[in-house]
């Protein structure tokens, strides 16, 4: 009886196949594992050496909540309606819910604010593209897309010998 469990005599170049098809599973599980690293620490040395903080990245509503804030600073700010309509705002809080203690600034340039026909003041954000959010994931899919596409010409080259 042989190692394989039959009865027949060994087929020439089973045992090459299989030792073939095991060290070129070894080899892509290796390099798959070490692109997946070289890509990890490309990514976030990108972000670390331009600075960027991933907390900050996502914008956030950027208003003062009396209920959870204390203000700083105010500011008068007119309305849509003009220079006789002019309201008072928050500029500078500090939030309760943020454990880092830095102080939140309104973006006066990116608000409008508007008076209602029933009286009410609200303020409005006009906030654009995202560029930073952007930029960070393209960032993240061309490092996605050239680990892969070394991964498949390693792979491929390995594959020739």
């Amino acid at each position: 009886m042989t190692s394989h469990g039959s009865d027949g005599p060994l087929q020439g170049g089973e045992p090459d196949l299989e030792l073939n098809r095991r060290s070129h599973q070894t080899y892509s599980r290796r390099v798959t594992g070490a692109a997946i690293l070289v890509c990890c620490f490309l990514f976030l040395g990108g972000i670390w050496i331009s600075g960027i903080e991933l907390e900050n990245l996502i914008w956030t509503a950027g208003l003062f909540d009396p209920r959870e804030n204390i203000c700083l600073k105010t500011a008068w700010m007119n309305t849509t309606q003009g220079q006789a309509d002019r309201v008072q705002l928050c500029t500078e809080w500090i939030d309760h819910s943020d454990m880092n203690g830095e102080t939140h600034k309104l973006s006066v340039e990116e608000l409008e604010i508007i008076k209602g026909g029933d009286g009410k003041v609200r303020a409005h954000l006009k906030r654009g593209i995202n560029f930073r959010l952007v930029g960070v994931t393209s960032y993240l899919l061309i490092i996605i897309a050239g680990g892969l596409f070394v991964q498949r010409v390693l792979i491929g080259r390995y594959k020739k010998q």
